[in-house]
């Protein structure tokens, strides 16, 4: 889904994240190494996608990314677009199919949807199996 925010300019894109998912804090502390100076990165509680005219209610659901150009992607979507941008090779292709293919298209933002929607579990997994 993407939200056309009121046209701000920002100096790179922001990913929005769960600060209070230990999955997701995972998996951004990954993301940040490859994206420093691309993409920022910020928690998404207290209302910190309203800033960018994202709704609360939205914010919650999953990840973010707010482009440069004031566009917000979310779900699947947003998290190919932050691969590409971060320059994961698989990211590219993830980021080209997910626009030209519906099937993964379709596909893709059903398998995100059971990750986001399972992520708490996903958190006490992760912190089980590192220790």
């Amino acid at each position: 889904m993407i939200f056309i925010m009121e046209k701000v300019l920002i100096p790179r894109p922001v990913v929005l994240y769960d600060g209070t998912c230990g999955f997701c804090i995972s998996s951004v502390r990954q993301w940040r190494e490859r994206g420093e100076g691309v993409v920022e990165f910020a928690s998404n509680q207290n209302g910190g996608g309203e800033a960018y005219g994202i709704p609360q209610q939205e914010a919650v659901r999953g990840l973010c990314l707010v482009e440069k150009n004031g566009n917000v992607r979310t779900g699947a979507e947003a998290v190919f677009r932050m691969m590409d941008l971060c320059e994961s090779p698989f990211g590219k292709v993830a980021w080209t199919l997910h626009k030209r293919v519906w099937l993964f298209r379709c596909m893709s933002n059903w398998m995100y949807g059971h990750v986001a929607g399972n992520r708490k579990y996903l958190s006490r997994l992760s912190k089980y199996i590192a220790g």
